[in-house]
């Protein structure tokens, strides 16, 4: 991969905010931090801030982020 002018990279951003993981998952935003909490979406804390990672955003909507064997 590789960073765009904007600094950006060139299929976007890599960490997103609560807001928009809800977009792209079509989830509720309590559904979302929900997951976030109990470790089922990843994320990354940036002082007090909370994003969730895009790649475990994919891996969740992909049917791949079941943990304990859930499904």
């Amino acid at each position: 991969m590789s960073v765009e002018e904007d600094g950006e990279w060139k299929d976007g951003p890599l960490l997103v905010k609560l807001r928009e993981a809800a977009r792209r998952l079509s989830l509720s935003e309590r559904t979302v931090w929900g997951l976030g909490r109990s470790g089922i979406l990843p994320t990354r804390r940036i002082g007090r801030s909370v994003r969730f990672t895009v790649e475990g955003l994919r891996t969740f909507a992909n049917g791949n982020g079941a943990k304990h064997g859930d499904n």
